[in-house]
């Protein structure tokens, strides 16, 4: 039963996020398009239990490179990847409950139409009592993943040694 609602969580995520009410649901820019990936492995994460969030977050962070470059453009799929974690990233910060409240805060008052990440912002704002402008501009304008996100879901050495014997052919 699990997996059979693991299956269904990204069909889920998307209803719960309105995307028959909001008409530019598919055309979000990040890191709002990567809302319905994370809702949907928020899902996968209830159906499977909590350690499927950490070995979620340590695959993401092994697409987006430890020594990023400042000054070039991030490729399309690091963009995507990060903007992903940035949910995590949020959720760790504030808490599940203050994110719950400020996604459904952003959700309920952009009901039917487009939102942005000055939406995203403004709920967190109102929801925390804080200034997020910072935290959301260390996240996506800035290369790479902060340092101490990285740090914090990083494999242990030995089982980062461990997956490249297991990948290697």
């Amino acid at each position: 039963m699990p997996k059979l609602v693991a299956a269904a969580t990204p069909s889920l995520a998307a209803s719960w996020l309105g995307y028959a009410q909001n008409p530019g649901f598919y055309e979000q820019e990040p890191p709002l398009s990567a809302l319905p990936a994370f809702a949907a492995a928020i899902g996968r994460e209830a159906a499977l239990g909590s350690d499927t969030r950490t070995e979620t977050i340590r695959r993401a962070l092994r697409i987006i490179p430890e020594k990023a470059e400042a000054g070039g453009p991030e490729g399309a799929t690091v963009v995507r990847v990060k903007s992903f974690l940035f949910f995590y990233a949020l959720q760790d910060r504030y808490g599940k409950e203050v994110f719950r409240k400020a996604i459904n805060h952003m959700l309920y008052a952009r009901k039917a139409r487009d939102f942005e990440l000055s939406d995203l912002i403004a709920s967190f704002d109102a929801e925390t009592h804080e200034n997020t402008v910072e935290f959301v501009r260390i996240w996506m304008k800035r290369p790479g993943v902060p340092e101490e996100f990285r740090a914090r879901y990083q494999e242990p050495a030995a089982a980062t040694a461990q997956s490249e014997k297991e990948t290697a052919p």
